[in-house]
């Protein structure tokens, strides 16, 4: 990688960043729901720890 190409690297994350780009990713992957978040999920996890 050169020189140029690293601080053009840098740059555009830096401008991502700045325009609130890992915020909005951020926001987008917390919201996806999980075998986690379901109701049945804790006697789930209880079933299978036992296993």
């Amino acid at each position: 990688m050169t020189d140029a190409s690293r601080e053009a690297a840098i740059t555009a994350a830096q401008v991502w960043f700045d325009a609130g780009g890992l915020a909005e990713d951020l926001a987008r992957r917390v919201a996806y729901r999980t075998e986690s978040q379901r109701a049945d999920a804790s006697r789930r996890a209880g079933d299978s720890a036992s296993m």
